[in-house]
C-alpha cells in the first residue's frame, strides 16, 4: 500500500513559502484599521490589528515571518469560494454593480479593494441605492453569540470588520450612504445575518452607526490617526508597542477574570497547575498574536502554545 499522505502533502504545498506571507507595500490596507478605547475598567484596549503587526507587514523583506498555517489557507480559500459563488447569486438576481474596486484615501496613505458594490430593489422594498458590502465568514459558538445575537444580547459586527467597513465608507463618502456586513457562518450555513453600517457627521466627526444605532465608543476620526501613528513610525524607523500579548502574565489574567473576559473552566485548570508549580499547557493570550505572521518576530519563539 502507498505510504503517499496527500492530505500533508496538500498541506505542506498550500503554506509552501513565501507564497502566501504578506507583502510588504507602502500603503496601508483597510483590514489594518485599529483604534484605541478604555474599556469600562477603565484600561485601554485596542480595537483592531496590532499597530506593530502593520508595521512589519510594510517594512520587513519579503518572505520573512512566520509562514501560515494549513488550517488559515483553508480558510482563506472557502471565504473566497463563498465570495465568488454569492456575486454570481447577487448578479443573477440583478442587484450587482461591480466588484473587487480599488481605492486610495491618499491623505492618509491607504489603499484597498472593496468586495462587491450592490444595489437595493426601488421603494417600498429598498431606498434604490447602491452600497458597498463585504463579506465576512466566522465560526465556533462565542462568535457565534457575538455576531447573531441570542434572547439577551444584541449582535454585533466583529470590531476588525466594523473598523474595515468604517474606513470603506470614509473613502466612498460622498458616492454611498451605507454599507452592508454580510456574514456567513461556516459551521452552521443556517446562520447568516446582514448588518447596515453608516457614518454620522457632526461638525468634523465621523460616527459609526450600526443597524440605526449611533456608536460613540470612538471615532472615524480617531481611527484614521492610528493610520497617522503608524506612518509616523515608519517614517523614524521605530518599532511601535505591541498592542496585544501572545502569553499573559499571572497579573494580566488575574485582571481578565476579574473583568469576566476568561472562561471559568479554562481559568480553574490555570490556577490549579500554578499552585502546584506545573507548566501550564494552555496559557491565555491574545489571538492576535496566536495567529500573526510577525509572532516570532515579537516574541522571539513560535513553540508557545496558541491560546
Amino acid at each position: 500500500m502507498s505510504q503517499y499522505d496527500l492530505v500533508a502533502a496538500t498541506d505542506k504545498w498550500i503554506t509552501r513559502a513565501p507564497v502566501v506571507i504578506p507583502t510588504p507595500s507602502n500603503h496601508y490596507y483597510p483590514s489594518e484599521a485599529s483604534v484605541q478605547v478604555t474599556d469600562s475598567s477603565g484600561d485601554t484596549q485596542t480595537l483592531g490589528t496590532c499597530i506593530r503587526r502593520a508595521y512589519f507587514r510594510v517594512t520587513l523583506p519579503y518572505g520573512e515571518g512566520e509562514a501560515p498555517s494549513a488550517r488559515s489557507e483553508y480558510i482563506f480559500a472557502q471565504g473566497k469560494i463563498i465570495e465568488n459563488w454569492l456575486v454570481e447569486q447577487w448578479k443573477q438576481m440583478g442587484i450587482y454593480i461591480a466588484n473587487s474596486v480599488r481605492f486610495q484615501i491618499p491623505e492618509y496613505n491607504v489603499s484597498g479593494e472593496l468586495d462587491v458594490i450592490l444595489r437595493e430593489p426601488d421603494p417600498p422594498v429598498g431606498d434604490g441605492l447602491q452600497y458597498i458590502t463585504e463579506i465576512k465568514t466566522f465560526y465556533n459558538y462565542q462568535a457565534t453569540k457575538d455576531i447573531m445575537g441570542n434572547k439577551t444580547i444584541a449582535g454585533h459586527p466583529k470590531n476588525e470588520h466594523l473598523l474595515q467597513t468604517l474606513v470603506y465608507l470614509y473613502a466612498f463618502r460622498d458616492q454611498f450612504k451605507h454599507a452592508k456586513l454580510f456574514y456567513f457562518a461556516r459551521d452552521n450555513p443556517t446562520n447568516r445575518r446582514a448588518f447596515r453600517i453608516e457614518l454620522r457627521k457632526e461638525g468634523e466627526i465621523y460616527w459609526p452607526v450600526v443597524d440605526g444605532q449611533v456608536q460613540k465608543d470612538f471615532s472615524v476620526n480617531q481611527v484614521l490617526e492610528r493610520y497617522q501613528k503608524l506612518d509616523s513610525y515608519i517614517q523614524k524607523k521605530e518599532i511601535p508597542p505591541n498592542d496585544y500579548e501572545l502569553v499573559y502574565s499571572d497579573e494580566r489574567v488575574e485582571k481578565e477574570w476579574a473583568k469576566g473576559n476568561l472562561g471559568k473552566t479554562r481559568y480553574e485548570e490555570w490556577t490549579r497547575r500554578k499552585k502546584k508549580g506545573k507548566p501550564i499547557v494552555e496559557p491565555f493570550g491574545d489571538w492576535e498574536c496566536s495567529y500573526c505572521f510577525a509572532k516570532s518576530i515579537c516574541w522571539g519563539s513560535s513553540e508557545v502554545s496558541n491560546p
